[in-house]
């Protein structure tokens, strides 16, 4: 093989695919990637920036900036996150996808059977579809979609739900996948799993180019024209699209790391869209600092905590971790670190994620009590505090956040250590057991599952960071629930696993909440059409006013 660079409704919104980056302490390499409090409509604010340059209004084309290069065309090179997904999303496909009301529907999936013993589902694909190179679109690429590309990549453990060896055509529109373990939730944990064509990357009926391996073969809007790794992706508008055709001539992405020069790039008009975007500058756009910049605004659906490690001894205490959060202010560290954007987060589940119990909005069961810390530390055995380190990584969200909780917790009598490392450095560091806190965080889409047992699941310890000890008897119960969870595909029987998982996590809580974002998106106000679904942006409606 070479190797390269909408049915369903569903109750509201997580399908977390995490990398090992997306998911867990301290590994957000920038400040972007993140929203403010769940609305319907985008919010437009106006400046004297973000005016469309008159070149870019002239070719009807967009460029779109994207934090950075996935390094492949092939979202299968890697772990599945936000940079694959920016950069595949105009001309790859999925077989569901969520939409704005984050509800699921199909896409090239027009319906679903699961077996009747939970341990395979059937597809039904939408005929009429075609590649890009003219083949049409049928089982065979499906089977080898999962069964090849996915089944060898380094995202397969992250799908291990999947029998790879039994996923077969029973005939050319009709795909069943075997799964290894019950699941009622396939739909919604491969909602990201986007379809390649079999002949073309079997090299058929390939085209080679100057750059490499850039003409990946789609069914989207768009079809790929260019791509130089670290600098850019070109598209042109697909028009023999299934759908309705773009309205776009074409569009480019950039990679552009530093988000400050990303922002600049849109006030000055050299860019329309951008994915990178600090908190300081999502906060002056939404207060109206810039005319003609709009920002895209969706559900709170990215959460941010203060993990604990539990392989830490101090830690393993579940007096100390509620200490831990009777002793920081966390509607301080939200309006401070995170600038108030967003909502202050209260459990694992996002506030606006499908399965979040409200209740505790009004409940919390750990409001901001210095004193009760210190008793509870006391039961503990630590009435004299102990000292520990908060491992993050150098960016202004994390370095506030830590000098915040120093603070809070050097007055119940623990001594905080800042501890700052480079993104892939700090990854390494969190796999083991000699730091204390770090910033814990994941993206979620449309059911909290697949976040959920990435994070919280015992048996993951030892693959990211451990908030979770195995041998500890909640831990056990709340991985046992997660689990239950994943093979209910009844919505409302499902959400009542999810609400008993909460008021578990309460028993013996790994993490203080502190904020829950949407995924923002700054753009011209002279564009129409943008809209994202959790982390996934969507660029085929574009079109200027």
């Amino acid at each position: 093989m070479r190797k390269r660079n909408r049915i369903l409704s569903l109750l509201l919104g997580m399908a977390m695919v995490f990398s090992l980056t997306a998911c867990g302490g301290g590994k957000q390499t920038d400040e972007a990637g993140t929203a403010q409090e769940n609305e319907a409509e985008d919010t437009q604010v106006q400046s004297d920036a973000g005016k469309v340059s008159d070149e870019t209004k002239d070719t009807n084309q967009v460029t779109v900036i994207s934090p950075s290069d996935n390094g492949s065309l092939n979202i299968y090179t890697n772990t599945i996150g936000k940079p694959g997904k920016i950069m595949v999303e105009p001309f790859v496909q999925t077989l569901w996808q969520y939409n704005k009301d984050m509800e699921l529907e199909g896409v090239l999936c027009e319906d679903f059977t699961y077996d009747e013993d939970g341990m395979g589902i059937t597809l039904k694909l939408r005929q009429g579809v075609k590649w890009h190179n003219g083949d049409d679109f049928t089982s065979a690429d499906v089977v080898y979609t999962l069964g090849t590309m996915l089944a060898e990549s380094p995202a397969a453990p992250n799908y291990n739900f999947i029998d790879y060896a039994d996923v077969t055509a029973a005939d050319d529109y009709t795909v069943h996948v075997g799964l290894s373990r019950q699941m009622g939730l396939f739909e919604h944990r491969c909602s990201d799993l986007y379809m390649y064509c079999k002949s073309f990357e079997e090299g058929t009926n390939t085209t080679g180019t100057d750059g490499g391996e850039l003409l990946e073969c789609g069914t989207g809007s768009y079809i790929v024209t260019e791509y130089e790794k670290d600098d850019h992706v070109s598209y042109k508008r697909n028009d023999d699209y299934w759908q309705d055709v773009a309205k776009l001539d074409g569009l480019t992405i950039r990679f552009i790391g530093e988000a400050a020069t990303a922002f600049l790039e849109v006030q000055t008009g050299e860019a329309q869209i951008s994915l990178n975007i600090s908190a300081s500058d999502q906060s002056d756009v939404l207060n109206g600092k810039y005319e003609n910049l709009s920002i895209s605004n969706g559900a709170n659906m990215s959460h941010y905590a203060i993990g604990m490690n539990q392989y830490n001894p101090y830690f393993e205490s579940p007096e100390v971790r509620e200490a831990i959060n009777h002793a920081i202010n966390r509607e301080e560290v939200f309006a401070v670190a995170f600038e108030g954007v967003g909502t202050v987060a209260y459990t694992p589940v996002c506030v606006d994620v499908f399965g979040f119990d409200e209740q505790y909005k009004d409940n919390y069961p750990f409001p901001y009590d210095p004193e009760k810390a210190k008793e509870l530390l006391a039961q503990a055995g630590y009435a004299d505090g102990f000292s520990c380190s908060f491992a993050i990584e150098n960016n202004t969200i994390q370095k506030t956040m830590a000098e915040l909780v120093q603070g809070y917790l050097s007055e119940v009598g623990i001594t905080v250590t800042i501890d700052m490392y480079e993104a892939a450095a700090l990854t390494e560091v969190l796999k083991g057991a000699d730091w204390g806190l770090c910033q814990a965080m994941c993206n979620m889409n449309g059911d909290p599952s697949s976040a959920l047992n990435y994070q919280c699941n015992v048996k993951n310890v030892g693959t990211s960071d451990k908030f979770n000890n195995d041998r500890d008897a909640i831990a056990q119960e709340c991985t046992r629930l997660l689990e239950e969870a994943e093979t209910i595909s009844n919505p409302e029987e499902r959400e009542k696993v999810y609400f008993e998982f909460q008021k578990l996590y309460f028993e013996s809580p790994w993490e203080v909440p502190v904020c829950d974002q949407s995924i923002y998106a700054v753009y011209s106000s002279s564009l129409d059409g943008y809209w994202g679904a959790g982390v996934q942006p969507h660029f085929g409606n574009l079109s200027y006013k």
